[in-house]
């Protein structure tokens, strides 16, 4: 496994956050599952706790994570809709510069939560 020293230039907490988005896709931590504490997170990616912090906060505002006050963080549901929920505000400035693009890529996602 790389490390966020040798990540091709990451910040510590991007690494981490694409750490923790393999820990779910590998279902490793699945769907309403709490991940593990912070520190131990940490620990096991090798990065700091305010790194891990930034990454579950990044997760968290793209709805792939709920932190709940005083239990914790969980994977959510994982539903395309509230997943993309979070896109949402930064779909329009996309689309007005690559319209066609975003066209192709809603179908798919379409395509994809019909299977």
């Amino acid at each position: 496994m790389a490390t966020p020293s040798t990540a091709g230039g990451q910040s510590a907490s991007a690494w981490a956050l694409h750490q923790l988005l393999d820990l779910i896709q590998r279902r490793v931590v699945d769907a309403g599952e709490r991940l593990p504490p912070e520190r131990d997170l940490a620990a096991s990616l090798g990065v700091s706790r305010s790194s891990v912090r930034e990454a579950i906060s990044a997760l968290v505002t793209l709805g792939v994570l709920e932190a709940r006050h005083g239990a914790g963080v969980f994977v959510t549901s994982l539903e395309p809709t509230g997943l993309l929920g979070g896109l949402a505000p930064v779909m329009g400035l996309i689309a007005d510069r690559h319209g066609e693009a975003v066209t192709r890529l809603l179908a798919q996602v379409e395509g994809a939560a019909a299977a």
